[in-house]
């Protein structure tokens, strides 16, 4: 009886004691991920000649700005994910923990949301608490504890992020500049007075195919950013151009090591290049070929000083290349090579047929047409030749896109006529360009397999307690 009594007083005083304790923490899977992005940086603005520094370009000092190809860090946006169908009362405080690349940042707020960045930069809304930009890229931990303060829920979810930047690299001749396509038309009248180029002494633009493809892949994918530099400059050749100064009034070195000077110890993940149809001129490229088979008069175009001498270079431009894949490799230290194909069957109608000449091109005749083709076609050879050897990419196709699309094909044309590079730009030199729908189909045709070249990859988070503890 007396065992039994006490017995019974203990179970009582444990009761007692169990009631004066505050309840335990339960369990929930009310937060079920982490949403996040990274902010974009490479993003095509409106702008003026009077605007002096566009998309990290300093116009005025003929250079991109060390912060932008360099930056002291990176914007990214986490958002919490909730389970819609649980109910949590009250006020839920949030615990955030970021751990990676030897950066440890903890903070706690009642906003579901971490806005990385200023908040300027992009209209977040009330519900971000802004904090300090990612000092790097790679790979981080993101931790949020939720915790309600009514109902005493908590909510625990890890997730691992993968920041990826993407360097960029856009070199070569005029196809890469943009040439035929500023980034405004020549006004001859008002504030502008001239047309807008990101680079007016190289007609370099944002309405080129490769300025076309990098804005794409920034903007296909929340999960990365593209930091995109585009030297190309009109013009340009395998030696004056790529591997050394083309223009000394402005340029100080030549496109491989200009960039070489931006990036300091960063990597170029890719470089996409159009180079080697102006090597066959003496001085203005390619033009020279075209004015001198559009000129009626004696020697005949098979017989011009012009064409004997783009057949000869021809014969050895394997060797240009060759010094331009050992100038990357050894100067940017970059495999990741893409070479885009030239279109150069470019009087052809919808059918494919060849057309009379029009406009500037009246005089050409279709045995000198042919004659332009057949070295165009040779050249490509040359071209798959120098890809295969040296592992670049070759973007093949694009002669055969622009068949049915020539100089003379009417409104069905993907070509710049001189009226229209005299309307856009003010001169001739856009002539026989891509015009802006001709960019994009080469954009569009080209971008699959440059996407696929730079590896996009996600890692999916996990849910470390739920309902049960586990």
């Amino acid at each position: 009886m007396k065992k039994s009594f006490l017995n019974l007083a203990l179970l009582i005083c444990s009761l007692v004691l169990w009631a004066q304790k505050e309840p335990t923490d339960s369990t929930s899977n009310f937060i079920t991920g982490i949403d996040w992005s990274m902010h974009p940086r490479y993003v095509p603005v409106n702008f003026t000649n009077e605007t002096n520094i566009v998309v990290g370009y300093n116009r005025g000092l003929h250079k991109y700005e060390n912060e932008y190809v360099n930056p002291s860090g990176y914007g990214v946006t986490l958002r919490a994910i909730f389970n819609n169908k649980i109910r949590v009362l009250g006020i839920i405080n949030y615990r955030w923990e970021i751990d990676g690349n030897g950066y440890h940042f903890t903070t706690t707020t009642t906003k579901p949301c971490l806005f990385a960045g200023s908040a300027t930069v992009n209209d977040v809304g009330s519900d971000c608490e802004t904090i300090q930009l990612f000092p790097h890229t790679g790979a981080y931990t993101i931790k949020i504890t939720a915790t309600s303060t009514n109902s005493n829920l908590v909510s625990v979810y890890e997730k691992i992020i993968q920041l990826k930047d993407y360097l960029i690299v856009g070199m070569g001749d005029s196809f890469v500049s943009g040439e035929g396509n500023p980034d405004n038309n020549w006004l001859p009248t008002g504030i502008t007075t001239g047309p807008l180029w990101l680079e007016p002494m190289a007609h370099r633009s944002s309405n080129g195919s490769i300025a076309l493809i990098a804005a794409k892949l920034e903007n296909d994918d929340p999960h990365s950013s593209v930091t995109f530099l585009n030297v190309a400059t009109s013009g340009a050749k395998t030696s004056n151009g790529l591997l050394f100064q083309q223009h000394p009034d402005w340029q100080i070195k030549g496109q491989i090591e200009e960039v070489k000077d931006y990036i300091k110890d960063r990597k170029v993940d890719m470089v996409l290049m159009a180079i080697g149809l102006n090597d066959f001129g003496k001085v203005d490229g390619m033009s020279e070929l075209i004015e001198a088979a559009v000129d009626p008069g004696p020697p005949s175009f098979a017989q011009t000083d012009e064409l004997v001498y783009a057949l000869d270079v021809l014969k050895n431009i394997q060797f240009k290349y060759l010094e331009v894949n050992q100038k990357i490799l050894g100067t940017l230290n970059c495999k990741n090579v893409v070479l885009f194909q030239m279109p150069v069957q470019f009087m052809r109608n919808e059918n494919g047929n060849l057309t009379d000449g029009c406009g500037y091109l009246t005089t050409m005749e279709d045995a000198d047409i042919l004659r332009l083709e057949d070295l165009g076609k040779q050249f490509i050879n040359k071209q798959k030749e120098v890809c295969t050897k040296y592992g670049w990419t070759y973007i093949d196709g694009i002669s055969n896109l622009f068949l049915k699309h020539g100089y003379c094909a009417g409104n069905q044309s993907w070509f710049v006529h001189v009226s229209a590079s005299g309307s856009n730009q003010g001169n001739r030199d856009g002539s026989v360009h891509p015009n802006k729908t001709g960019y994009q189909k080469i954009a569009e045709i080209a971008y699959p397999t440059i996407r696929a070249k730079l590896l996009f990859a996600h890692t999916p988070g996990i849910i470390l307690r739920s309902n049960n503890g586990n």
